[in-house]
């Protein structure tokens, strides 16, 4: 998988007392990933997440974050880990990511979502991925 860039975008790990001004940053969309400690499949899961925010490494409009649920209280329930929710930045209700947790389908829930699309559809035009690729045939 190539990146946008050779920057690598850093996944924000969150923390309870940061959680609530990063989730609700009115000016930029948030996906975050809830995990437990000593979870396998979070660990397999947030590999893959560290992946997709690289490849969204350009877009400035988008923070991608790591809360582990096992450390940190944020008056949300979450039913199953690991859970990845977006946050658009005008909504601020979180919209659940349901599907298999592989890059493709990551990087279509993102693009599905995001609240700037014209802009981030350019970007993904420019360098398109697999997923992309695939779609276009």
């Amino acid at each position: 998988m190539s990146c946008r860039n050779n920057q690598k975008t850093k996944v924000i790990k969150i923390v309870g007392n940061t959680y609530d001004k990063i989730v609700n940053d009115a000016e930029k969309d948030v996906i975050v990933l809830y995990t437990i400690n000593k979870c396998e499949a979070c660990l397999d899961v947030s590999s893959t997440f560290t992946q997709l925010a690289n490849y969204f490494n350009q877009d400035s409009n988008l923070i991608f974050g790591e809360i582990d649920m096992s450390k940190n209280e944020v008056g949300l329930q979450i039913s199953s880990y690991p859970s990845i929710y977006f946050w658009p930045k005008k909504l601020k209700r979180f919209i659940s990511f349901s599907s298999k947790k592989t890059l493709d389908e990551l990087i279509h829930f993102v693009e599905e979502n995001i609240t700037d699309k014209v802009k981030n559809l350019i970007l993904i035009h420019r360098m398109p991925h697999t997923y992309h690729q695939e779609a276009l045939r």
